[in-house]
Formats: C-alpha cells, structure tokens, sequence
C-alpha cells in the first residue's frame, strides 16, 4: 500500500482561482496543507490587460485523500482555463 505525499506549487492564481482553491479546502480541511504566507503577490499580463496574482501558492498533502483533494483543485483550474481558451476562439 503506498501513501502519497507531496506538494504542488502554481503561480499565477487570481483573485477567483484562489477563492476556488480555498472552497476546496475547506472541503478537504485535515488532508490539504495551504499556508498563505508563503504566497508571492504579483501582475501578470492576462488578456491584454495587467492582472493581480499570486505566486508561489504551495499546496500539500500526506494521504491518498490529500492527493484527491489536490486533483480537484488541479481539476477546477484545467477546466476553467480551458473555457477562457475555448471562448477566445
């Protein structure tokens, strides 16, 4: 039996995707490590125009629980970059 640990690092959040991540976790409170000190404000050029971000938001987990609850917030952020794409074309 493995038990998966680990930690996931994703720069660039927005306001919303941050928001989401947080719903996430609060779902997944005991399996799912956030520490926003670590997070690194920032701008980034989305869409033509400057928008505020977040760097080094470090995500982390001990158990097969905690790895699920980080697909989700991978999950969540995939699709919802994947729809901006799909509306630009």
């Amino acid at each position: 039996m493995i038990n998966p640990s680990g930690q996931l690092v994703l720069n660039g959040i927005t306001d919303s995707e941050l928001v989401k991540i947080l719903d996430i976790k609060i779902k997944n409170e005991n399996v799912l490590n956030f520490n926003p000190a670590q997070m690194q404000p920032g701008i980034s050029n989305l869409g033509g125009k400057q928008t505020h971000v977040y760097n080094s938001v470090v995500l982390g987990w001990l158990n097969e629980q905690g790895l699920q609850a980080v697909q989700d917030v991978v999950q969540t952020l995939l699709t919802k970059e994947g729809q901006v794409k799909a509306a630009g074309q």
